[in-house]
């Protein structure tokens, strides 16, 4: 018959310890003192867990946040530069209506 391998901090998870024997030995207290602690370990260990979580969610909202606002800058940027050449453009054909305006006087 083989025996079954038995984790103890699952076993000790995993089982309602105690006994029906009135006394208690050392031991028993000594185990039921460990368990209580580790437990208390487990839920102390919660918060700390989720504001890690919350923290690497914080550092990857602002990465995107900021990547947008970059993405965003070089747009707005782009849109002035062509915005430039359009009024550059206008400001150059309205001078070539006045310099042909002034050659159609002349004539």
């Amino acid at each position: 018959m083989e025996t079954k391998f038995k984790n103890y901090r699952s076993e000790s998870r995993d089982k309602n310890w105690g006994t029906y024997d009135e006394g208690l030995s050392l031991d028993q207290i000594n185990a039921g003192s460990l368990l209580r602690i580790a437990d208390s370990l487990e839920r102390m260990e919660e918060p700390y867990l989720k504001l890690h979580r919350d923290l690497d969610n914080f550092k990857r909202w602002y990465i995107q946040e900021r990547n947008i606002k970059e993405d965003l800058q070089a747009s707005l940027r782009g849109t002035k530069a062509w915005s430039t050449r359009q009024k550059n453009k206008i400001q150059n054909l309205e001078a070539r209506i006045k310099e042909l305006e002034a050659t159609n006087e002349r004539s």
